[in-house]
Formats: C-alpha cells, sequence, structure tokens
C-alpha cells in the first residue's frame, strides 16, 4: 500500500527497508523521502551554484534555470541555453511513488 501525504508534491525517492514479522513473514516495505523536487533543486543550486533540470516519465517538469525548461538536453556534455554555455551531466532516479525521473545538472563553463 502507498500513502502520500502529499500526493501533488513531486518527490526523490528516498531510503527504505523491509519489514518482516517475528516469524520472518514478509510484512512489506517501509520507505520514505523527507526532499521534494523543489527542496532538491534549491539545495543543489545553493551548495554546488548549479542549475537543475526534473523531468518525470509522466511529464512532470521543474527546473531552477526556466529558459532550458522546454529544450532537449544531452545526457553530458555541454549544451548552450541563450548566451550561456553549461557543461551538463544527467542521472537517472525514482520517485516516491515509482516513476522514472531523469535529472540533469547544469553549471556555468
Amino acid at each position: 500500500m502507498l500513502v502520500d501525504a502529499n500526493p501533488t508534491s513531486f518527490d526523490v525517492g528516498g531510503s527504505g527497508v523491509e519489514l518482516h514479522a517475528r516469524n520472518g513473514r514478509n510484512l512489506g516495505r517501509l520507505q520514505i523521502t523527507v526532499q521534494d523536487i523543489i527542496g532538491f533543486i534549491k539545495l543543489m543550486h545553493k551548495l554546488n551554484a548549479a542549475d537543475v533540470v526534473v523531468r518525470s516519465a509522466a511529464g512532470h517538469m521543474r527546473t531552477s534555470l526556466p529558459a532550458a525548461a522546454k529544450l532537449s538536453l544531452p545526457s553530458s556534455g555541454c549544451t548552450h541555453i541563450g548566451s550561456h554555455t553549461y557543461v551538463v551531466r544527467s542521472f537517472n532516479e525514482t520517485s516516491f511513488t515509482g516513476e522514472p525521473l531523469t535529472i540533469w545538472l547544469l553549471t556555468a563553463a
């Protein structure tokens, strides 16, 4: 059973643990997240001076760089957005609800 306290949020999947009864029977999996996508983007931008684009398989998108919102971004390398050049690196993650996410980190070159 999935319990999502805020179903309108857009979260990165967090830590999890299998739950077992005393007799060893599997009760399920407990998985939590403490960081939503907007908070993750703000943290990356603050700590690493990197811009972030996050897209889900269902079409959700959040970014700290609005000019990149609708662009096709490479998985790695360099890209030009407006008059700026960015070094790009992407990775895949899973949302709290199990939805595939692609996260791009963009650093000014």
